[in-house]
């Protein structure tokens, strides 16, 4: 129980640099897999044809269109990246969980209590001129 404790401490201190180390895995895999570029440009290609398609179009069709696509978009992607997804989210899963598992929140909590404290001390009492 004290290691979920603590993961999950480490969890919300750090989530920020979490996802970013998770960022950086998906970039990662997505750079070491050529077939997933190509994919990509193919996907980018029909954007650009589209847009040039619809240029001339009213708004309506151009919602429509576009709106088709994004949705087709994102599921093409999800069939195309799903290894480099998987791949990626699993390997900053395990960098993730390693540091919050080997990290100890103890000083965490002492740190923000200190800041805390400094806060407190800088704060200025209010005048009597300023209460109504």
């Amino acid at each position: 129980m004290e290691l979920l404790g603590r993961i999950r401490d480490n969890v919300r201190f750090y989530y920020l640099q979490y996802l970013i180390v998770t960022g950086i895995c998906f970039a990662l895999m997505l750079f070491f897999s050529p077939g997933a570029w190509v994919e990509l440009l193919i996907i980018g290609a029909v954007w650009v044809v589209l847009l040039f398609a619809t240029r001339d179009q009213g708004e309506r069709v151009k919602t429509v269109v576009l709106g088709a696509m994004g949705i087709g978009s994102a599921v093409a992607l999800f069939f195309v990246l799903e290894g480099v997804f998987w791949w990626g989210i699993g390997a900053s899963a395990i960098l993730v969980l390693g540091h919050a598992i080997y990290n100890d929140p103890s000083k965490l909590r002492e740190q923000e209590q200190q800041a805390g404290n400094v806060e407190l001390e800088n704060q200025e009492a209010p005048k009597t001129s300023d209460v109504v």
